[in-house]
């Protein structure tokens, strides 16, 4: 219920949104090339904070654990849903963890569509380690508005270890730098970056929602 004094006016105002940084998802993936299978081993650490970890810490100690292997799976899933989860553990995953400590997943799983032979090439679909990602194309004008419900950011680390013998032949392609502007300001960007380091390569990436 609502009192108002006769003197006073109510107003109605829209409530600003919560600054992009405080809902982020994290990952940090290490990535092991096994040719002998031509799959991809992979140690997976993601931090969720705001939004992304209160959405698994309200419900997850309450699920039982087939629930719980059903969303591992499907959360960190690579490629075409052929992703063996091996193990994992999540730290911080009670409800009084909720806007005071992040959520954090530990994973190991085997990615088993990842990679085909060419010849005496391998294509690595590295880009897929990081997920499944929204499909948003079209091939007719949209109409409809793409809804962002709360304003978050990503930011992933993909360290691959080259197998003995081999080398990268189109690193350029992973640079990349998408923004979308809208009045003038960034709304939504994508970035990627590499470098190389010993036998390994490292891939930087960042993408955020800031309206």
């Amino acid at each position: 219920v609502m009192i108002r004094h006769s003197s006073s006016r109510s107003q109605v105002k829209k409530l600003p949104a919560d600054d992009y940084r405080n809902h982020s998802d994290t990952l940090l993936i290490r990535v092991k090339l096994n040719t002998r299978e031509m799959n991809l081993e992979a140690d997976v650490r993601r931090v969720f904070t705001g939004e992304f970890a209160a959405t698994f810490q309200s419900f997850w100690k309450l699920a039982n654990k087939e629930r719980q292997d059903e969303m591992v799976s499907s959360i960190f899933n690579m490629g075409t849903r052929n992703t063996a989860i091996l193990s994992y553990d999540l730290t911080n995953n009670s409800p009084e963890d909720i806007a005071v400590r992040p959520l954090i997943w530990n994973v190991k799983l085997t990615a088993n569509s990842l990679v085909e032979q060419a010849g005496d090439d391998l294509i690595v679909k590295i880009g897929e380690t990081i997920g499944e990602q929204s499909e948003m194309y079209q091939e007719s004008e949209r109409m409809l508005p793409v809804y962002v419900d709360n304003l978050h950011n990503y930011y992933r680390k993909v360290v691959f270890e080259l197998p003995e013998g081999y080398t990268i032949s189109n690193l350029p392609d992973l640079k990349m730098k998408v923004e979308m502007v809208r009045n003038g300001r960034v709304s939504g960007c994508f970035t990627s970056d590499y470098e190389i380091t010993g036998n390994q390569l490292i891939i930087y990436s960042t993408e955020y929602y800031s309206e």
